[in-house]
């Protein structure tokens, strides 16, 4: 006969029923908002007295377009959006028409500033070096505030720095100018540039995104392929022509040219046929 134990519940704590998948999520979400929220407060109690503006860390006071504008104030905004709503409406913009203010350089590009109103951190300006910041900013900052908000004061800001990044390409080639010759600032302005045009419908970023994925899908891949990193000179990148380099820094490219790929589909079908032929790799 089988042995039956019974095991005395009188004196142990009631047990609850575990908690639903739903409500686990929501106390999750909502014990990460707030440390969110904490982080944004701790960063602008950080803001410059004079200029307003955000350090590039807590160690460097210096407002820097890569760092400050593309990875740090655009994602404070999203976090006052959900958290913080006086701040939203009123230190949000703000932050964002001192930029826009105190911070142009070539049209509408940023250049690096100094705390306090010292202005500029370079007597210079050094093209390159603004063109790649501003598609930073461009990129990984403002597309997730658009793509949040739609037609807001950061749209307008993100096209006039699309736009004049287009007027300010340096190099010539044969398909047109190029901003860059990294696949950094090139998949950087391929995103854009695409996003863009699904957005306002312009034909000038319709026709800048595919230009840009001619010179890669139609020149570059099909006669050099692609460079792995580990094979890539980076000391002689600025003295060769724009290569096709999967790195760390440069993998943009590749997210950019999916988009452009998926954007001629929809807008121009004969440009998608090209780009799909086995001479473009």
């Amino acid at each position: 006969m089988r042995a039956v134990f019974l095991i005395p519940l009188f004196g142990l704590p009631p047990t609850a029923d575990p908690p639903l998948p739903e409500e686990r999520h929501a106390r999750q979400a909502s014990a990460a908002l707030r440390q969110a929220e904490r982080v944004m407060h701790a960063w602008m109690k950080r803001t410059d007295p004079v200029t307003g503006l955000l350090p590039r860390t807590g160690r460097d006071p210096n407002w820097v377009v890569r760092d400050s504008a593309a990875d740090l104030y655009p994602f404070l905004a999203i976090c006052a959006r959900y958290t913080a709503p006086a701040l939203w409406e009123q230190d949000m913009p703000r932050l964002l028409r001192q930029e826009y203010l105190l911070t142009r350089r070539l049209g509408n590009l940023s250049d690096n500033l100094q705390p306090g109103g010292k202005g500029f951190i370079h007597a210079t300006p050094d093209r390159e070096a603004i063109l790649f910041g501003s598609s930073e900013y461009a990129k990984d900052g403002l597309l997730p505030l658009v793509e949040l908000l739609g037609d807001t004061p950061w749209l307008h800001r993100l096209t006039g720095i699309a736009a004049d990044i287009l007027r300010e390409a340096p190099y010539d080639m044969p398909r047109g100018r190029l901003p860059a010759r990294s696949s950094e600032v090139n998949g950087n302005m391929l995103q854009v540039r695409s996003r863009l045009a699904w957005m306002t419908g312009r034909e000038d970023f319709l026709n800048a995104a595919l230009r840009l994925a001619d010179f890669y899908l139609l020149d570059t891949l099909p006669s050099t392929g692609f460079i792995p990193a580990d094979q890539w000179d980076f000391s002689a990148r600025r003295a060769s022509r724009p290569v096709f380099v999967l790195a760390d820094h440069g993998s943009e490219i590749v997210g950019g040219l999916s988009e452009a790929v998926l954007l001629a589909g929809e807008k121009r079908p004969e440009k998608a046929r090209l780009y799909r032929t086995p001479s473009c790799g």
